[in-house]
């Protein structure tokens, strides 16, 4: 399974959202560096979107698109000191 690296959620807006406000009538995609693509779409460290978010699952670490199903790794947060 692909797995997302430094990812962050945007609503369809562009925004980014927090994965907790998730819902699939307002998120968008998820932006991230894709490793072990086993489709072979993607170089491992190659910075993606993918498409429409149908589903997250923060729990047990992954998210669903459309064709796709990705580990979801670490969470790149956003720094508020500036």
């Amino acid at each position: 399974m692909p797995r997302l690296e430094n990812w962050t959620l945007h609503d369809i807006h562009g925004e980014i959202i927090e994965p907790i406000d998730f819902d699939v009538e307002k998120a968008g995609i998820i932006f991230g560096f894709v490793y072990d693509d086993e489709k072979n779409r993607f170089l491992n460290g190659t910075y993606i979107h993918t498409s429409q978010v149908q589903e997250i699952d923060l729990h047990n670490r992954f998210g669903i698109t459309r064709n796709t199903r990705y580990e979801l790794g670490e969470r790149l947060v956003k720094d508020d000191r500036g």
